[in-house]
């Protein structure tokens, strides 16, 4: 019998370490060596704390709980946070009958930081009963498609009479999982102007413009078949922010449908403030602000535009460095993994990077892996967010066109006045596999069992030699 076993590492750089003038929200990531365990495992985990962009180095204690489904708590605990990292275990209760168990994690921050608790949900496998190993991998495709929402995202926040709007659509079901809808947009005299279906993700996005004074709709069907009609905000007189890529620049565009109109446009990176502007708009006119890329760290770019009375009236979100923030280390493979032999693993930082702090898990392939949260989201998306995303790293990994999911999420346009330079904090995900033949797996099972056990009298991780 052959075991595929998966090597997930997760790192974090800091390219610069220059720090702003005032304090950004601090954030949490946990890594845990696995996503699903059985009663009585002990959980090994990473915490990686980052503040500013970088390590938080004013951080000393972790506070922990272990909480059920239903909130009562399990356990409490501290862990030593050392230069913005700490690394510690827990044990899973050896009684413990639910399918699902969560990390709540807090830390005690200065005064100009804003606290917000973490939760990690670990899957919990019940060997006594075949139908909690099933009930307790989520799959999405067998959820039941019951109250399916189709819910309309006009890019920039509104829809402007006269000019080209772009929609962005989102289906999902009762529980909050990514529907596949599809359907035409047509106008009030039942011309049919485009049609659209939706990604795995429940994401869509159409093009056209509207007349004023007219009325559109959306007809669509959903998986079971079902039709249903969405109306269309109306068109206005107004104006809209825009950002737009291009090559080594990213423009900030401005448009208006009235003849002329004051605004101001604010744009920030993450909690970091790039500039306000006061402008006047007229019609026809485009206006594009450039923004060099080398100026801004990878994070969520955010432009508002507001009017004279300080009134928000359009706003555009746009993730910089999308293909940058998650880079690829070069991994092999060395003395194949044979019955009785010591394969090895070699890890190589690409683009003359010297120096990362790593942490790895391995996973029996067979084992469902956990795809609700990741480095990339908890530390990027979840802390510049309004209210906690619903599996985000699921919506993340399916969506074709990831602009889309950016753009409708809710993101919290609060920053902090800074004249300091961009921070530059990609993060590394390297996967790789190992295949175990014969009876080698319950042999190398044993010797991670065998690890764990001196970690535990030692109090320090198990060691990777056991790969």
């Amino acid at each position: 019998m052959k075991r595929l076993l998966q090597i997930l590492l997760y790192g974090y750089l800091s390219v610069f370490t220059l720090s702003y003038c005032h304090a950004q929200s601090s954030t949490i990531y946990l890594h845990t060596d696995r996503d699903y365990y059985l009663p009585g495992d002990t959980v090994w985990f990473k915490g990686y704390f980052t503040k500013d962009g970088t390590f938080a180095r004013n951080l000393h204690n972790m506070y922990m709980k272990l909480i059920d489904v239903e909130g009562n708590e399990l356990w409490r605990s501290v862990a030593l946070i050392n230069d913005g990292v700490t690394a510690s275990y827990f044990r899973i209760p050896p009684d413990y009958s639910g399918s699902e168990i969560f990390i709540n994690a807090n830390t005690v921050l200065d005064s100009c930081a804003e606290s917000r608790p973490y939760f990690k949900k670990l899957g919990i496998m019940q060997l006594t009963s075949s139908e909690k190993e099933t009930d307790s991998v989520v799959d999405a495709t067998r959820l039941p498609v019951t109250a399916v929402r189709l819910s309309i995202h006009p890019e920039g926040g509104v829809l402007l009479s006269g000019l080209e709007n772009k929609l962005i659509l989102q289906g999902f079901d009762g529980t909050g999982y990514p529907a596949l809808l599809k359907g035409t947009l047509q106008d009030d005299k039942g011309i049919v102007l485009t049609d659209f279906e939706m990604d795995s993700a429940g994401l869509a996005d159409v093009l056209f413009t509207m007349d004023t004074g007219r009325k559109y709709s959306l007809n669509w069907t959903d998986a079971s078949g079902g039709n249903h009609q969405s109306q269309l905000p109306v068109a206005v007189q107004g104006a809209r922010v825009n950002l737009i890529e291009q090559d080594s620049v990213v423009f900030v565009q401005l448009q208006t449908n009235q003849e002329t109109q004051a605004v101001v446009v604010s744009v920030v990176i993450g909690k970091r403030k790039l500039f306000d502007h006061e402008l006047v708009l007229k019609a026809g006119k485009k206006i594009n602000i450039p923004v060099k890329r080398g100026d801004l760290e990878y994070g969520i770019l955010q432009a508002s535009l507001s009017d004279t009375d300080q009134k928000v009236i359009s706003k555009r979100s746009l993730l910089v460095g999308e293909h940058k923030i998650l880079i690829t280390p070069i991994v092999t493979f060395s003395n194949a993994f044979k019955e009785k032999s010591a394969g090895k693993v070699s890890v190589r930082l690409p683009n003359g990077i010297k120096v990362a702090k790593l942490s790895v898990s391995v996973t029996d392939q067979e084992v469902a892996v956990d795809t609700t949260q990741s480095i990339l989201t908890d530390l990027y998306l979840q802390s510049l967010i309004q209210e906690p995303l619903l599996n985000p790293q699921l919506f993340w990994d399916r969506a074709r066109n990831k602009d889309l999911f950016i753009q409708i999420q809710n993101w919290d346009y609060g920053c902090h006045a800074t004249t300091a330079s961009a921070i530059f904090d990609p993060l590394l995900t390297i996967k790789g596999q190992i295949e175990l033949k014969g009876v080698s797996w319950s042999k190398f099972y044993a010797d991670y069992e065998n690890e764990v056990k001196k970690g535990l009298k030692k109090n320090i991780p198990a060691r990777t030699r056991c790969l």
